[in-house]
C-alpha cells in the first residue's frame, strides 16, 4: 500500500494528513510518518492493545457478574465455577459485539 498521499497519521485519532504539522481531524500534535515500516509495525501495535485492554475490561465485568448470580440463586460452589466459565463465555461474546475500534487499520497494508 503505498503512503505517497497522505503520509501522515495522527497517534490520536488515528486521522491521515498530508502535513506533519499538526491533525486535520483533533488539531493535536504527534503526526507519525507512515513511509516508515517501524511506525506502522507502532501503530499496529498500538491497535492490537486497545483490542486487548477491550477483552480485559469485558471478562473483568462478565466473570465477576456471572459468578456473583451463580453464588446468589444458591448454586453453591460448582455454581459459581460454572457461573465463572459461563462469564467467561460472556464476555468472548460482549468482546465480538462491542469491539474496540481500530484507529489504524491502513497501517497493515
Amino acid at each position: 500500500m503505498s503512503f505517497d498521499t497522505l503520509p501522515w497519521a495522527c497517534i490520536h485519532c488515528g486521522a491521515r494528513g498530508d502535513s506533519k504539522d499538526k491533525c486535520p481531524s483533533c488539531s493535536a500534535d504527534g503526526m507519525m510518518d507512515l513511509r516508515d515500516a517501524s511506525v506502522r509495525v507502532e501503530l499496529i501495535k498500538e491497535d492490537d492493545e486497545r483490542q486487548s485492554k477491550r477483552r480485559q475490561l469485558m471478562i473483568w465485568i462478565s466473570v465477576p457478574s456471572a459468578m456473583l448470580l451463580a453464588l446468589i440463586f444458591g448454586m453453591g460452589i460448582c455454581g459459581f465455577a460454572i457461573g465463572g466459565a459461563g462469564g467467561y463465555g460472556l464476555s468472548l461474546v460482549l468482546a465480538a459485539i462491542f469491539p474496540a475500534k481500530r484507529l489504524f487499520p491502513y497501517a497493515r497494508g
